[in-house]
């Protein structure tokens, strides 16, 4: 299986479709977080290494931080490709990134959703050699063309495209230790916490 190379304007396009915030979180070329408008890092994308993808309150996008050269070890496991997977040209490091057709509303997910969502997230991760203590909450940014380059389908999926993935019913998730990390969503809130404090308009 190849990764599916698509023209930039294909990209750019997605992200003005599906970045759903008109001000975003933002990782600033220098290291810095910072607030921006969607409009200005579209306009000068090559100052942002990161961008939001997901809020305290939704999860918009299934993000994968996976610290390794191999951008196709999802299809080791016959995984979906990526929406979207945007690789650090100068070390080979990656996010796959996975949108979601209905984004999951955190704040009013039944128990059964949110158990269903971590168990998910944490057998991909797995799969994926991902780091299982990702926030998801910045991304990559992937119309920063300069800095990355960028690979993907541009589909959407369901949730239950994914149910054959589960760490229950990943044999190699089990050979792992994780019983002191942290879930998903625990993750993910604290990380929202902390970055909040830092932003600044730009």
């Amino acid at each position: 299986m190849n990764t599916i190379s698509q023209p930039l304007s294909k990209i750019n396009d997605f992200y003005d479709q599906n970045i759903l915030f008109e001000t975003l979180q933002v990782r600033k070329d220098n290291g810095y977080f910072a607030k921006a408008k969607k409009s200005a890092v579209r306009k000068h994308p090559n100052r942002y290494s990161g961008i939001q993808i997901n809020s305290k309150d939704y999860i918009n996008v299934l993000a994968f931080d996976c610290d390794h050269e191999d951008v196709l070890e999802f299809s080791d496991f016959n995984l979906p490709m990526p929406t979207i997977t945007t690789i650090n040209k100068d070390n080979g490091k990656h996010h796959h990134l996975y949108y979601l057709h209905n984004p999951i509303p955190l704040f009013c997910a039944s128990q059964e959703t949110t158990d269903y969502f971590i168990d998910l997230y944490d057998g991909m991760s797995v799969l994926l050699n991902a780091d299982i203590n990702y926030t998801g909450l910045i991304s990559k940014n992937y119309i920063n063309h300069n800095k990355f380059r960028v690979y993907g389908s541009l589909e959407k999926y369901n949730l239950s495209d994914f149910k054959e993935f589960t760490q229950n019913k990943n044999k190699i998730f089990h050979k792992y230790n994780l019983l002191e990390k942290q879930t998903y969503t625990s993750r993910h809130m604290k990380l929202f916490d902390s970055v909040r404090y830092y932003g600044y308009s730009v």
